[in-house]
Order: C-alpha cells, then structure tokens, then sequence
C-alpha cells in the first residue's frame, strides 16, 4: 500500500509542476464582457498553495476520507444502509468507464443505471449495475456502485466503494483529479460472482477540451488482494475517452480505450457509444465495446440512463 500511495504522489507532482498559469474560464468572460470588477471573494481550498502541494495534500484528503468512510463501512449492517449518507462518480457520464475529472456540485446527487452483456472467451455475462454518488463540497463527492449478475448463476457481484476530488482546475473543462476505490469480497466466488478479495485502486485523472470536444485520461494502480490463496500481482490501468457533441447540448458521440497490463499481451478493448439528453437532467446512452487480443473480451453491449437531481 506504501508503494501505492507514492506512485500517485509522485505522479500528482510532476503534473503539477506543468499546470497552466492561464485565467481559467471563468475569469476569460469575465475579463471579455467586462463584470470582472464586480467578482466577490470567497475562500477556496489550499488557496495560494503551490500547485504540487495542492496535489499531494489532495491525495492525502482523499486517503483519510476513505479509510474513515471503510471503517464506516465495517461497522454498518450492509451497504444499503450506508448509501443512504455516501454516494460518488464511478465513471464519467455513461456509457464511459475512464472518469473524467468533474465532482458532483455540492448537495446534488448523480445516478447511472446501465445494463450490459458481454461476450468472453467462454462465455456470456448479462450484468446490471447501479452507481450513486453525491457532492459534499465543491470539491469532493464520495459514493458506491452495485454490480448484479442477471445471468447464470445470477446474484450480487462484489460492491464498490469510491471517493474523488478535485485539487486543480485551469478552465471549466481542464483540471486534475485524484480517485480512490475499494473493492468488497461480498460476492460469491464459488458461484463465479465475485473475485474472493480486497482490491485497491488509486486513480489520476486529467481532463482537457481539445476542439468542440473534451478529452479524458486516466492512470491508476491497482493493488490486488489474494484470490483463494493464489497470489496476485498488482497491475496498472491506463484509460483514454473523447466526447464529440454532435448537437451542442443535446447528443454526443463518445470514443474510449480501456486497457491494463495485468496479462501478456495487454487486456484492452475499444469503446464506440452515443447520449441522447431527453431533458437538462436527464440522458441516455448506448455503447458498443470490442476487444483487441485474446486477453480481452470479444464484445460488449451497454444501454442505461445518467440522471442529476
């Protein structure tokens, strides 16, 4: 866990140390039309600290909110009964696995219902997921996903936990954010429904808009537990995503590669998917996923809803 923690302080320094000095978005309008004059000063987090600072001190705010949110968690009588108080991004806006480095706003809350069916090497999974996640500042939002298996043997596959914030911010659509995520042994691996261990993962995420459309990467550490006594080695996870508006504010076309370097070759797939909002709350989604070599699935088809309240 210690070689964990610095990868991803070593990471959050050096991209730091490139963070641009540019107004961000805001401040241009502000600037261009003229009412900068009449801004109000109101306190920000780790105000006037250098920009790596920010970042390691970010990573550590986020490590001690979820050792506290797992103590929590081990005290509860089930997940259900904490999701009422927590609630977190697991992704960017569906039908994307890379996150992108966005928090929900304070005091709202995001919910993404998906469904997917994919095709492996032997055989085919049906899975239905919930994930909620909820703002607790303008910085930070904690949450969970609940991942059930609908094929056979059918039931709850091991639950997710994840917190996020948000340590540095150059414009509306470029910042940097750090994630973490534990990964419960609830479900059943005699029935092939869950992994039979506790997974770790610290997560670096960089947003920027290149274009009309915004682009996302992220890279993680994946720290694995031990699977029925087998021992297994830890891994990195690196993801990229583009999202294209085709209608501003209505549709977007979305283009995603997930991959990581647990096997030999990589597992990795390609994501082609498309949102339709039906309302300024409320979108659909659909996805299409392929794999690129024998480690990775060989297809994968999604569908669900991303809705803010």
């Amino acid at each position: 866990m210690k070689q964990l923690l610095w990868f991803v302080l070593t990471i959050t320094v050096l991209a730091a140390i490139f963070a641009s000095n540019s107004p961000d978005g805001l401040e241009y309008v502000a600037d261009r039309f003229g009412f900068s004059a009449q801004a109000v000063e109101r306190g920000a987090p780790l105000a006037g600290v250098l920009a790596p600072a920010a970042g390691v001190a970010g990573v550590l705010i986020i490590l001690g909110i979820f050792r506290l949110a797992n103590f929590i968690f081990k005290k509860s009588v089930c997940l259900i009964i904490l999701s009422i108080f927590i609630a977190s991004p697991i992704m960017a806006a569906r039908p994307l696995v890379t996150d992108d480095f966005y928090t929900v706003a304070e005091g709202a809350y995001e919910l993404e219902i998906g469904y997917a069916s994919t095709q492996n090497q032997l055989l085919l999974a049906n899975t239905a997921a919930l994930s909620f996640k909820r703002g607790f500042s303008a910085f930070f939002d904690l949450g969970f996903e609940l991942p059930y298996t609908t094929s056979i043997p059918s039931g709850m596959n091991d639950a997710y936990l994840h917190a996020k914030y948000r340590f540095w911010q150059a414009s509306d659509n470029e910042g940097l954010t750090g994630r973490i995520d534990f990964k419960f042994n609830n479900g059943n691996i005699n029935q092939g429904l869950g992994s039979g261990d506790n997974d770790y993962c610290l997560m670096l995420i960089y947003s920027k808009q290149y274009g009309k459309g915004k682009a996302h990467f992220n890279l993680g550490h994946v720290n694995v537990g031990m699977n029925a006594g087998i021992q297994s080695d830890d891994y990195l996870a690196y993801l990229a995503a583009y999202e294209f508006p085709i209608i501003e504010g209505k549709s977007d076309l979305v283009f995603e590669y997930v991959a990581n370097n647990a096997l030999q070759p990589n597992p990795a797939f390609i994501q082609i998917g498309g949102r339709i909002a039906m309302s300024s709350v409320l979108k659909l989604d659909a996805g299409y996923s392929f794999g690129l070599n024998s480690n990775s699935i060989k297809n994968s088809l999604t569908y669900g809803l991303h809705y803010e309240f």
